[in-house]
């Protein structure tokens, strides 16, 4: 589950015996890598430490460490870097699960619409999508494109494997009540606060939804309602509320209109009574719960 992690060690110092690719910068500064991550030392700072512990550990982040073998990554850490992991502090976050779906990753992200108050961006035709804000960013891409199909575990054979990511960019905080370090990393309840972060974040994408004509219609205003609602999920959530943006900075929407037709377009295609839940998005989702479960 952790992924990368940034995290600073104040009044620290590297031992430079392990590491490689060191570029001197000045006097006690300079960076290098220690296996797979990134190292920094700064005279007045201390270090910086970046990078995916699941590969530093095990080669790959495909699958995630357990709480024993997190630990066991920061005490070889700790021998080869000389640094002490309990006096760290962690200032940037990445929670990933690599899910096994039945068709291609791109299918299931073309559902994703939104997310609240970030920026969509799309790439690779669509392999990959990510929202993103200052303070978080949520992402669903094709891990096995971005592997080149190699490296993938066998359970991942004739499935296509989808990666999602959670990133905590700033006031990790927040997320624990507390400062943390790498080891507390390893204890139950921030990994249970983790585990909630990922879940919570993974609920919040606006996914396009099926719309059905219901015979469940007693006025001629329910009527009508479903014709919009029909409307408004064939073109999508996002395309229609990227048109409300731009008519609103162009001044064609006054503020209050804008955000009122958000509101209306959003409950028309969200409304379980005006529509469903597409079938990959019903599949992604007992993925998702499969994986809470064994997690839990």
């Amino acid at each position: 589950m952790i992924d990368s992690v940034l995290a600073v060690f104040p009044d620290q110092e590297l031992d430079v015996g392990n590491l490689t690719d060191v570029q001197v910068q000045g006097d006690k500064e300079f960076t290098a890598r220690l296996g797979t991550l990134r190292v920094e030392q700064r005279r007045d700072e201390g270090v910086k430490v970046v990078g995916s512990w699941p590969m530093y550990a095990a080669g790959n982040n495909v699958d995630g460490l357990s709480s024993e073998a997190l630990l066991d990554a920061l005490s070889v850490f700790e021998k080869e870097s000389g640094l002490d992991t309990r006096l760290s502090r962690v200032h940037v976050l990445e929670i990933g699960v690599t899910l096994a779906v039945s068709r291609p990753p791109r299918e299931y992200l073309s559902l994703w619409e939104a997310y609240p108050r970030s920026l969509k961006d799309a790439y690779a035709s669509g392999r990959t999508v990510i929202f993103r804000n200052k303070t978080r960013s949520f992402t669903g891409y094709d891990k096995r494109a971005k592997m080149k199909n190699k490296g993938l575990p066998s359970r991942f054979d004739g499935f296509g494997a989808l990666r999602i990511e959670y990133r905590q960019k700033r006031n990790v905080k927040s997320l624990f009540g507390r400062n943390v370090s790498l080891r507390d990393l390893a204890e139950p309840e921030p990994r249970s606060l983790m585990l909630g972060a990922w879940r919570d974040n993974y609920g919040k994408v606006v996914k396009r939804r099926v719309a059905a004509l219901s015979d469940d219609l007693g006025t001629p205003r329910d009527f009508e309602k479903m014709l919009a609602a029909i409307a408004a999920q064939e073109i999508g959530y996002e395309r229609l509320r990227y048109h409300i943006d731009d008519r609103a900075r162009i001044g064609g929407f006054s503020r209050t209109n804008a955000s009122r037709m958000r509101n209306t377009v959003k409950g028309l295609c969200q409304d379980p009574a005006l529509g469903r839940s597409h079938d990959l998005t019903l599949e992604l989702d007992e993925c998702v719960h499969e994986f809470l479960r064994s997690a839990s």
